[in-house]
């Protein structure tokens, strides 16, 4: 059965979509200054780099003073309003010689005078750390070896100004760590790389997707649900190779 071009164009723009709860998706398929949305690139030194391959995207230093990240600041894409907020970052590390291998930064820019929250996490081998409000995880206490696998990482925050930030590993649907901290103020973005001078060695990003228009936990599918869905791609399947 041959494809008509409408059902290829289909086909083709599927993988530009941000999968349900998330507005808008980076998969590692360019560079993120050429992406869409695009990424503003920051603080590149020449002791860092940027490459894809195969819908993965490596950022790696080889020195603490080296820097190379990547934000999105509202409002645009990224624009948190109050209806909430949800990021999943899937990724793999490889830490430098003091156990920091790159940064996510999570910042809501508040309301009303109130500052927002500032959530600056440190990825390694083992830990997130939450540098605004105190608390750290380590990630064996959940099962999770950050260098050994790709792991997927959901953080939600339900109102910037009010409530924990709290994140979700893989397909729990428990969180597995909360914090609780405020902004220094003045800044709101969503950054990625390595833009910290505690951290030293390569992140290898699957991909990041968020919305701000919620704090959604995973949700996991039903069995039934799972059968059909499996039921339904091999139908598809069968249906294109005829």
């Amino acid at each position: 059965m041959m494809l008509t071009a409408a059902a290829v164009a289909m086909l083709g723009s599927a993988a530009y979509a941000a999968p349900a709860p998330f507005s808008y998706e980076y998969d590692g398929n360019a560079l993120p200054p050429a992406s869409t949305p695009a990424w503003a690139e920051v603080n590149t030194t020449a002791g860092a780099s940027a490459s894809v391959s195969g819908g993965i995207l490596t950022t790696a230093t080889t020195d603490l003073a080296d820097n190379i990240e990547y934000y999105q600041s509202g409002p645009g894409a990224w624009n948190p309003t109050g209806a909430g907020t949800t990021v999943e970052a899937r990724f793999k590390t490889n830490h430098g010689s003091n156990g920091y291998a790159g940064t996510l930064e999570i910042i809501t820019p508040g309301s009303g005078g109130v500052d927002g929250r500032w959530f600056f996490l440190l990825l390694g081998n083992r830990w997130f750390t939450e540098l605004r409000g105190g608390g750290e995880l380590d990630l064996n206490s959940v099962g999770v070896h950050a260098e050994d696998d790709f792991h997927t990482y959901r953080f939600t925050l339900a109102d910037e100004n009010v409530g924990p930030l709290q994140l979700y590993v893989d397909d729990g649907t428990t969180p597995a760590y909360s914090w609780n901290g405020s902004s220094s103020g003045g800044r709101n973005r969503l950054a990625f790389g390595d833009g910290h001078s505690a951290a030293n060695g390569d992140i290898q990003w699957d991909y990041i997707q968020w919305t701000n228009e919620g704090a959604f936990a995973p949700v996991v599918p039903e069995p039934t649900m799972i059968s059909l869905a499996g039921l339904s791609a091999v139908a598809m399947l069968r249906r294109f190779r005829r």
